[in-house]
């Protein structure tokens, strides 16, 4: 009876999962009705030299064996190859078929041998990992292609039970990651490696195109700033994905498994979610920097030597972008926090730098020190508002830089680029000689004094600093005693 289960032509052009599914169950209920029958009829009515159950489920398992070469020999899509491995695998050898209670005294399964040979068996698992691999690459496009979508509609994100904005996309790429690690574990240890090595691998290539999707997703925000209504509250999404994902990634590869190729690409998966993160970042920092860069441009400028609305202004764009940043969940939100600081100091010392402002007198220079301090005190106050809990970049660059404008004597200040240069190593001749120019009282050989002793103090930067000047540039100062731009030709 199993004979002609296994002899009926099978709709190779329909070989799906749900048909093989089908066909296995059929052929394992003939095979134990028929081994049942063998054990329970024929069996006491011959010698028990002719051993004749053990001859039968031989016979049986040849037959089987040859029928599932033929299937595996079919360009199988990747669920009925699934289907074909795992009956193999947990059905064929269960007390559900062959280890069946009525005939398990007379059959010994241990001595039927495999199915397939090992050279095709690890031949179909290969396939099986590389089909699945496509699978799951095409799952992930078509999952960021409707995630992409929602960035783009006029609709608030999702928020967890905590109240921060929350997107699902990292998540559910996860759990079908998983789901399918599970899946190759029932097959056995080797292909529930070759699996989670698989998974890491498209893993990465999700976290690729993710980082694809925000690139065109602040290109488009560029284009039209009022669009996407959401593009904020989106991003601080995409943020806290990732940082949800961060403390999830370890379950593809269980604690001690110790295999040797997760242990290699591990570290790049966990560089490559700290990319995308901090892509998400950049892109809703750029976003306050357009909108601050603006209120930068009348510092220095004799309005803004007796009136701080310029700074104050920048405060309330800072205190509305707050708002977004508690959104955020730690470690992103500390990151922001820190990058915020970051820019407005580039910012605020650019301006210095790009401003054609020259001091007229001592008490304008003492106007100028006067009122970067005061700047230096609002920002940071603004900074610890929002979270952070002690300034120490903006305030403190700040400070010391008005201190070049707050010296009365100019000969002193040698000694006081020094100490700027103690504080901040990587502070160029160009940024130096910029601040020097706003002074409006240095001569050129107090300026060539003070390189010389910027020359002679040359440092190597400390391991531990971030370099902020090197994020700053200096424009081109105009020739000394240029004759009329015709003659320079």
């Amino acid at each position: 009876m199993c004979d002609r289960v296994m002899e009926r032509e099978l709709p190779l052009e329909n070989l799906n999962a749900a048909y093989l599914a089908n066909h296995l169950k059929e052929l394992q209920d003939r095979v134990v009705e028929e081994l049942h029958s063998v054990c329970s009829v024929l069996v006491p009515c011959v010698p028990p030299h002719y051993d004749l159950a053990r001859a039968m489920a031989l016979m049986c398992h040849h037959g089987i064996a040859r029928h599932l070469r033929d299937l595996l020999s079919h360009d199988l899509p990747h669920p009925a190859l699934y289907h074909v491995l795992n009956w193999m695998a947990t059905v064929y050898p269960s007390e559900n078929m062959m280890g069946h209670h009525n005939f398990s005294s007379e059959i010994d399964v241990s001595e039927l041998g495999p199915l397939i040979p090992a050279e095709m068996l690890e031949e179909q698992l290969g396939r099986y990992t590389r089909n699945m691999r496509v699978c799951i690459g095409q799952w992930i496009r078509k999952a960021l292609d409707v995630e992409f979508s929602d960035w783009l509609r006029d609709q608030e994100p999702d928020k967890d039970q905590d109240g921060f904005y929350l997107s699902t996309f990292q998540h559910i790429v996860m759990q079908m990651l998983m789901e399918n690690v599970q899946l190759a574990a029932a097959l056995g240890e080797s292909l529930e490696n070759r699996v989670r090595n698989a998974m890491v691998f498209e893993m990465e290539n999700c976290l690729v195109w993710l980082r694809e999707a925000l690139v065109k997703y602040g290109i488009e925000h560029m284009k039209d700033r009022t669009y996407p209504t959401y593009y904020s509250q989106y991003l601080l999404a995409v943020i806290n994905g990732c940082c949800a994902l961060s403390s999830t990634i370890s379950h593809l590869q269980p604690e001690g498994s110790g295999s040797p190729a997760f242990r290699k690409v591990a570290p790049c998966l966990q560089t490559s979610l700290d990319k995308t993160q901090k892509k998400a970042c950049h892109l809703l920092l750029d976003d306050l920097q357009t909108e601050l860069q603006p209120l930068f441009r009348d510092i220095p400028s004799r309005p803004w030597l007796t009136s701080s609305n310029n700074v104050r202004f920048i405060c309330d764009k800072m205190e509305d972008y707050s708002q977004y940043l508690c959104k955020a969940r730690a470690p992103a939100c500390e990151y922001l926090l820190a990058q915020t600081e970051r820019m407005l100091t580039i910012e605020y010392v650019r301006a210095l730098m790009d401003s054609k402002f020259v001091c007229r007198s001592p008490g304008e220079r003492q106007q100028v020190a006067y009122r970067m301090a005061l700047d230096a005190e609002e920002l940071s106050t603004v900074l610890h508002t929002m979270g952070l809990e002690e300034s120490a970049l903006c305030g403190p660059l700040i400070q010391s830089l008005q201190e070049l404008f707050a010296l009365m004597d100019p000969s002193l200040l040698s000694l006081e680029v020094s100490g700027l240069m103690t504080a901040f190593p990587d502070i160029s001749d160009d940024h130096v000689l910029a601040l020097l120019d706003l002074r409006g009282d240095v001569t050129r050989d107090l300026r060539h004094t003070v390189l010389s002793t910027m020359h002679r103090q040359a440092v190597t930067l400390p391991d531990d600093y971030r370099p902020i000047f090197i994020s700053i540039p200096v424009p081109a100062r105009a020739p000394p005693f240029c004759l009329h731009p015709s003659s320079c030709a």
